[in-house]
């Protein structure tokens, strides 16, 4: 007989405390009937929630486009599933004079005080910065990001969710070995 405390003990150390996070979710949502939203998830969350999950609960992940890096699970007690609570903000600044990039964004974010499983993807592109975040942090990031290293930028809600395109460069190398 499989116990609720062994199923905790089948997570990868350093992720058992995650573990019995994703069941406390699962029995939310199924003692209250309702759906339960998870914050942004990582990969490797990810897969640990797919592996707890299984079969004994619907649930869909959400990261604003398929293949997002970062999403939210919303577990689905009664299969309901037509909503999102992901948004997608986009900002343009003018490269010319500084240049953003990835790490800046997300530095004047968490300058802000916002916890980075509030944020899903984010990426620069060219001139402008697409961002993805929850719908209670919107408001909040429209407000008040309106400075990212020395560029004034204004984010706005998008209706077009963009998805980021990663070039990949296949390359076959030969190394000696050392003997």
């Amino acid at each position: 007989m499989k116990t609720k405390n062994s199923s905790y003990q089948e997570q990868p150390r350093g992720n058992e405390y995650f573990g019995i996070r994703v069941h406390d979710w699962i029995e939310q949502a199924e003692k209250y009937h309702s759906p339960t939203i998870t914050p942004f998830l990582n990969e490797s969350e990810m897969a640990i929630v797919k592996k707890i999950c299984g079969n004994k609960i619907a649930y869909r992940e959400d990261g604003g486009y398929d293949e997002a890096n970062y999403k939210r699970v919303i577990f689905l007690p009664n299969r309901e599933d037509d909503f999102s609570l992901v948004v997608c903000l986009v900002a343009t600044f003018n490269p010319k004079f500084n240049e953003i990039g990835h790490r800046d964004v997300l530095g004047a974010l968490m300058n802000l005080q916002i916890a980075r499983n509030q944020i899903g993807d984010l990426w620069v592109e060219g001139n402008r910065i697409i961002l993805y975040t929850t719908h209670s942090q919107s408001a909040y990031i429209q407000q008040n990001c309106t400075k990212i290293k020395r560029s004034s930028i204004q984010f706005n809600e998008s209706s077009q969710h963009y998805a980021q395109v990663i070039n990949r460069i296949k390359s076959t190398v030969s190394v000696s070995s050392e003997r």
